[in-house]
């Protein structure tokens, strides 16, 4: 007799296993992560025709409608860090970049970018001015060129005069200033007059202008300004610096990286205006004045009397200093504020109401608080991930934190500080500036670019040196991280890393796959995974080989020089790269590919088991299967059986296959009679054939319907006890080891 069954928590024996590798690759990128961080540094600002030109180390950003939405425009552009931009009468938009001589157009419509692949000088492009048509770039070795309205070619001019520091267009004039004093060229750069009445002092470092309007900073302190082209010079009540100048309804604005000031009486009286942090430029648009600065673009309706952050939502150009983060939440600090994350970096929102407008310089989660350094307020704390703020600590140029237990460490110009039981207090016995702290077991590690490496095992209290066959310049090294036990510093400016696995080892070069042209700013590590971070992009090590190599770098915005990666943090199977000037970006870590062994729980039983507890998927013969998504299943199919994990959407490759036969049919065969007699001879009614049955239970009732005997293990069978001879009918249910379940009932004959 046959019967098929339903298998309910267990599988058969697997028949043939072996193992290939998974054909569904699952490849790591990195995708920008911005949405919702918006601001950051804004070098220069330009009018063409009513679009508002924006470059930041980010790349250019545009707006057609009076800075009220801003649109990325980097089609074309490989170095996305802009200096300067300038436009032209006919409507051209010329952009020069800093860390590399590379000069770009745009014409309208404006939908890309060209390279000016031109003959520029292999040293930084400064600045651009325009004259009506015609451009000219200064180098940063003091060199003027005019770029051709033709060719495009690029014309050494000015070679008659010393080296020039700044150069800016007025009505139709082109001006320098020199060592020498400022000059003058009315016939585009072919000739110059010194125009210097009243300017007494002659080494003029900068020069920007608007209208008639000139404004000439000197090195030793005076700033003098022009209202007549340059006629006529005054010295101003401003404070030496670099200024860019703009003129609105007669009143004169002059800003620099930290403060502006206006003058309504033609220059001769300048005051502070409270509400703008600084303006690296300006530009009009109508009656509005738009200021560029290092947190975004500030905008006035009013004259200049009263100014509002501009609607930044997608100039995504945040320098990214830094992150923390808890279970929940991932934290970012920015040059332009503080944000966090709920989703793993897809959205962020700002947390920096309570905070003042200042660039953030450090940030850490430490005991239940977020801690966020401003570089010049000193450090603010949060109990309710940023909901609220309260100043902790009034000391400026925070760099670092590191947590010891329950003790929080900080590090800045200015050497240590600690937070003990709410109190901070400063660490007497190590000076000099701070750059990076981290905790090694009970060992608390500083790296300091004056004095290099040193650690304290008494909470900070006493110091020792660690620089043993470290190079002799070890102000090179600015950042330190412990991984698996191992001691690891980065340089800054030579490229390369060093490791030291136990204090009383010398440290070991370990830069293999590095490029020394490059820096090292950050690391980041899970507990399988260690990475690198710099100008050169993201790297991950391996411990195999001790080497280094590339973390899909051909997808980062690194290729602007001096772009780089400022920091790395991990959170939840999520690498987040930290810009500067890019914002941030994020890419998968791919778990390591899951293995399926082969447990048996019974005889006859097996089942197959993922070593992850958690994310798994599972296949059969390349298909998904629905619902199959525990660590471990009982397959009830012929095939080819393999798993995949994915944690918080990052997934693995495909792990080995497991392959087995399954079983046939159950097949269960009963006597008819048994002689319970004592001659050993069929003493037990059982099985005469029991295969491909993973159990099976038997019922034994009597003629008048009355259970006799009940087993839940029908191969023990039944003896008969003390019953007497006759028909006994029989009923029994099985499960088998495909699956199927049934009742097989008859009927026995007891003789004695």
């Amino acid at each position: 007799m046959m019967a098929r069954m339903f298998l309910l928590n267990f599988a058969p024996l697997i028949a043939c296993v072996c193992t290939t590798l998974c054909a569904i690759p699952s490849v790591a990128q990195w995708e920008e992560a911005n949405t919702g961080i918006f601001g950051g540094q804004v070098t220069c600002l330009v009018n063409c025709n009513g679009n508002i030109f924006a470059g930041t180390p980010g790349g250019i950003f545009i707006s057609n409608n009076f800075g009220n939405s801003w649109t990325p425009f980097q089609t074309g552009l490989d170095n996305t860090y802009i200096k300067s931009i300038k436009a032209t009468t006919d409507g051209r938009v010329f952009a020069a970049t800093q860390g590399g001589s590379k000069l770009f157009v745009s014409s309208p419509p404006y939908s890309k970018w060209v390279n000016l692949n031109i003959a520029l000088p292999s040293d930084n492009l400064e600045s651009i001015a325009t004259v009506g048509g015609s451009v000219f770039i200064l180098s940063s070795r003091g060199n003027l060129y005019k770029i051709g309205e033709i060719d495009n070619s690029s014309n050494l001019i000015a070679q008659n005069l010393n080296k020039i520091n700044s150069i800016t267009s007025s009505n139709n004039n082109l001006f320098a200033a020199t060592p020498d004093g400022v000059f003058l060229s009315t016939d585009s750069g072919t000739n110059w007059q010194a125009v210097d009445r009243g300017l007494f002092e002659k080494s003029i470092f900068s020069l920007t202008s608007f209208g008639s309007n000139l404004i000439a900073s000197a090195i030793n302190s005076p700033v003098f300004f022009s209202g007549d082209s340059g006629a006529t010079w005054q010295m101003t009540t401003l404070e030496t610096d670099y200024y860019r100048l703009i003129e609105v309804n007669g009143i004169l604005f002059a800003g620099n990286q930290s403060r502006v000031y206006f003058s309504n009486d033609r220059g001769f009286k300048w005051d502070q205006v409270r509400q703008l942090p600084g303006a690296s430029d300006f530009v009009s648009v109508g009656s509005s004045i738009f200021a560029a600065n290092r947190y975004g673009i500030f905008k006035s309706f009013n004259s200049g009397q009263s100014w509002a952050i501009s609607n930044t939502a997608n100039l995504s150009n945040a320098f990214v200093v830094g992150f923390g983060s808890n279970d929940k939440s991932v934290f970012c600090g920015t040059s332009s504020g503080v944000y966090r994350s709920d989703n793993i970096g897809k959205t962020w929102s700002s947390i920096s109401k309570g905070l003042p407008l200042d660039r953030t310089t450090g940030i850490q989660f430490a005991n239940s608080k977020l801690f966020v350094a401003l570089s010049n307020y000193g450090i603010y704390q949060s109990a309710d991930n940023g909901a609220s703020w309260s100043l902790s600590f009034g000391v400026p140029s925070i760099f670092c934190f590191a947590n010891l237990k329950e003790d929080l460490f900080a590090g800045g110009v200015d050497g240590m500080y600690i937070l003990s039981n709410d109190s901070w207090a400063k660490l007497r016995n190590i000076s000099g500036q701070v750059k990076s702290l981290v905790v090694k077991g009970d060992t608390l590690f500083a790296c300091s670019p004056a004095q290099g490496i040193r650690f304290s095992t008494d909470r900070g209290q006493t110091w020792k040196f660690n620089n043993k066959d470290l190079p002799v310049s070890t102000k090179e090294f600015s950042t330190i991280f412990s991984f698996k036990n191992v001691l690891w510093i980065g340089s800054e400016s030579i490229g390369s890393i060093y490791r030291q696995p136990q204090l009383s080892t010398p440290w070991q070069m370990t830069s293999e796959g590095l490029s020394y042209s490059g820096s090292i700013s950050s690391f980041a590590a899970d507990s399988v995974n260690f990475f690198t971070g710099g100008s050169n992009g993201v790297f991950t090590f391996s411990s195999a080989r001790l080497n280094w190599k590339p973390f899909y770098n051909e997808q980062l915005p690194i290729l602007s020089k001096p772009a780089k990666i400022e920091s790395l943090h991990i959170h939840k199977n999520h690498i987040f790269a930290g810009t500067t000037g890019n914002g941030v970006w994020i890419s998968c870590i791919e778990p390591s590919t899951p293995t399926i062994s082969v447990r048996s729980i019974a005889p006859g039983d097996t089942v197959l088991v993922s070593n992850y507890p958690e994310g798994n998927q599972w296949f059969l013969n390349g298909q998904v299967m629905a619902n199959f998504k525990n660590s471990f299943i009982k397959p009830t199919s012929s095939g080819e059986y393999s798993v995949k994990v994915s944690l918080n959407g990052c997934e693995s490759k495909i792990s080995n296959v497991q392959k087995f036969d399954a079983p046939g049919d159950p097949q269960l065969i009963m006597p008819n009679v048994f002689t319970p007699n004592e001659d050993l001879f069929n003493p037990f009614f059982r099985p005469l054939k029991y295969e491909n049955i993973s159990k099976a239970d038997l019922k034994i009732i009597d003629r008048w319907g009355n259970e006799v005997f009940r087993s839940e293990q029908l191969l023990n069978g039944w003896s008969g006890g003390i019953l007497n001879e006759g028909i006994y009918y029989y009923s029994i249910r099985y499960v088998g080891l495909n699956g199927v379940t049934g009742n097989f009932n008859g009927w026995v004959q007891l003789i004695r």
